[in-house]
């Protein structure tokens, strides 16, 4: 685990790095602990400009990358989305990175089950 001082708010902020980085910060008089989606970053430390007053530069795979982190005290990247059935599990697809979700319920029917059952009646 690797521990860069930087700044946020006008505070000081930790940013933890390992094989997912994490933002320790205190802000509207909570200590908060959030999870950054992001991808691995290696090194990292405070940066400022005239377009971005507190962000964040950091070494990701030999690319530099500069982040900016909005709304804190906010959940970072959170999606809801409906789901029809009950969720029974999920996977992280390897190549893609997105979410499966497995869904089922007891004696339940597909929507194209469900119009030819309507048509039958």
């Amino acid at each position: 685990v690797k521990l860069f001082r930087i700044k946020m708010q006008g505070s000081e902020a930790v940013l933890a790095m390992s094989s997912r980085t994490w933002l320790s910060y205190y802000y509207q008089n909570r200590f908060h602990l959030t999870p950054l989606s992001y991808e691995t970053l290696e090194y990292a430390s405070g940066f400022s400009s005239e377009q971005c007053a507190e962000g964040i530069v950091a070494i990701s795979t030999n690319t530099l990358r500069i982040l900016a982190l909005e709304k804190l005290g906010a959940v970072f990247n959170q999606i809801t989305f409906p789901l029809e059935y009950t969720p029974k599990r999920f996977l992280i697809h390897n190549e893609t990175g997105k979410l499966i979700i497995s869904e089922t319920d007891h004696n339940a029917y597909t929507e194209e089950t469900k119009n030819i059952r309507k048509k039958q009646m």
